[in-house]
């Protein structure tokens, strides 16, 4: 019985690391899933004035947890068509904590 006891108690910091390391998961596949999205809505507009409209609409989503994202794009364009670099940032709400970013290029025609 004592022998029992000593492997249940071994095991404990494996079983309360595992459902730390789950939590965290949860928390950054939301927000990774959140970046992609903006991503995606970003590579359908043509024009900077579509694309700063797109980034300048901030979405939030809330995950299992009861955690709330919110993302932050950011896009920079020229006058003139070309490449444009747009980033997907995503920061925990009600803070600066950034959790997930990504970047993308985009051609615009003006």
């Amino acid at each position: 019985m004592f022998l029992l006891a000593l492997v249940a108690i071994a095991i404990l910091p494996l079983l309360i690391q595992s459902l730390t390391t789950t939590r965290d998961n949860v928390s950054l596949a939301t927000a990774t899933q959140l970046v992609s999205s903006r991503l995606e809505g970003a590579r359908t507009s043509t024009t900077c004035a579509a694309l700063q409209s797109y980034a300048a609409s901030d979405e939030s989503v809330t995950d299992r947890r009861g955690t709330t994202f919110t993302s932050d794009d950011q896009v920079t364009c020229s006058s003139s068509a070309g490449s444009v670099v747009y980033t997907a940032r995503v920061f925990k709400s009600g803070s600066s904590t950034l959790v997930s970013t990504a970047k993308t290029v985009i051609y615009v025609s003006g």
